[in-house]
């Protein structure tokens, strides 16, 4: 009678083991992501095939983008979202890799032509995965700032096509939806860098307060890991470019990566 109660303790036993060691594993691709190990975090994503470790292997390639870190922007920004569809494969409502699959297609959106971008619709598909990010998880400011920028970067990238009139891109909508994120993470790097690089370069006139901006909340902050610490050093060379009149193609530079 002793053999079936021990069986079923054994499998027990068994199941917790793994699951502590799985999340041990993701601990480990997080903390390779932290370091800005980004290849490394990709490597172990792959391996251990979780949706967490999977959409994380995704957000490493997304943060890598981010940066200017890959060599081929359109080719990294597919990976990520490969990466991020897996992880939907096993866990459809994934909170984390809807969202890393938005901010990829967002990244691919970016990085092929203007042509190539209407020839494919790309403009409502990033909207719509962006939205179907928000529909598991509706209080992330990261999804917020999602939204905000496809309307800047749309404004940004359209030239003299009138994106507002096709699309619904509107300026006063992506500061407001930028706002919002801040609002629910006042001292979120990364949302505040993309926000105030993406107005200045939509609105030059706007350097001054820009300035201000990146002198009062920016530098000042303390990065909690290596991919804000990059990211502050990159908004640091735009202050400094304020001195020598390289503020502006730095921003540029930033929002094109």
């Amino acid at each position: 009678m002793r053999w079936p109660f021990f069986f079923f303790a054994l499998v027990l036993w068994l199941l917790v083991f793994a699951n502590s060691a799985q999340g041990e594993n993701l601990s480990d691709v997080q903390s390779a992501l932290a370091a800005g190990h980004f290849e490394q975090a990709v490597q172990a994503g792959q391996e251990i095939g979780t949706p967490g470790a999977l959409a994380t292997a995704a957000e490493a390639l997304n943060a890598k983008l981010m940066l200017g870190l890959a060599r081929h922007g359109k080719k990294t920004a597919k990976q990520a979202m490969k990466l991020a569809e897996a992880a939907l494969k096993l866990k459809p409502d994934h909170k984390k890799a809807r969202l890393q699959y938005a901010i990829a297609l967002g990244f691919y959106g970016r990085h092929v032509s203007s042509f190539t971008a209407w020839r494919k619709n790309l403009p409502p598909k990033i909207w719509a995965a962006a939205e179907r990010a928000e529909a598991v998880d509706p209080d992330n400011p990261q999804i917020d700032a999602l939204k905000g920028a496809w309307h800047l970067n749309m404004l940004i990238k359209a030239g003299s096509f009138n994106v507002e009139k096709k699309y619904g891109a509107n300026r006063d909508k992506g500061v407001a939806y930028f706002k919002k994120a801040l609002t629910r993470s006042p001292n979120d790097l990364v949302i505040l860098s993309n926000y105030l690089m993406l107005l200045y370069v939509l609105e030059p006139e706007t350097g001054p307060d820009i300035k201000t901006q990146i002198e009062t909340h920016i530098l000042p902050q303390t990065p909690r890991n290596e991919i804000e610490r990059r990211l502050q050093a990159q908004i640091r060379q735009v202050y400094e470019g304020f001195s020598d009149g390289a503020s502006l193609a730095r921003a540029r530079a930033f929002v094109s990566q």
